[in-house]
């Protein structure tokens, strides 16, 4: 199984304030960046983990979200909150890994904050986004060929 850990700023929603997420009425996401994760999910089958700090909202049911956007991958899951803040990601990606039994043939994890420790433990399988483009045709084609690899390289 493919693996996409998806964060939602800057990937999804771009040029937002961090401090305002996205509620219901808000200015839709971006749709060329939901287009591109469609993309991405058709060509290698990947199921979507959200690592987002918007998955500690428990009044926003994300993947309602996401199928109102008409994402057309399957949630299957998302990273477990350890309390150690934005350094922490990594280490909750890491986490949700050892916790659950996915049979992984390769992940990627879409990200745009560099302060998170991603790089860190995964620096085969992090694409950074920013928060002006998101989850453009670069990024696309770089979590594409990460996808697309032939061996399991975190």
């Amino acid at each position: 199984m493919n693996i996409i850990f998806l964060q939602f700023d800057g990937v999804l929603q771009i040029n937002r304030s961090r401090s305002k997420p996205y509620r219901p009425g808000s200015p839709p996401l971006t749709e060329n960046q939901f287009a591109n994760l469609n993309r991405l999910i058709e060509l290698t089958d990947a199921k979507i983990v959200v690592s987002s700090s918007w998955r500690l909202d428990s009044d926003l049911p994300l993947h309602r979200l996401l199928e109102f956007e008409q994402v057309k991958g399957e949630v299957v899951g998302q990273t477990p909150y350890l309390s150690l803040g934005y350094r922490g990601r990594g280490a909750e990606i890491y986490a949700f890994l050892r916790e659950d039994n996915f049979p992984i043939e390769q992940l990627v994890i879409l990200d745009d904050d560099p302060e998170h420790d991603i790089a860190n433990h995964f620096p085969n399988s992090l694409v950074r986004t920013d928060m002006a483009s998101g989850f453009d045709e670069a990024a696309f084609k770089k979590a594409l060929a990460i996808l697309n690899r032939s061996e399991l390289v975190y």
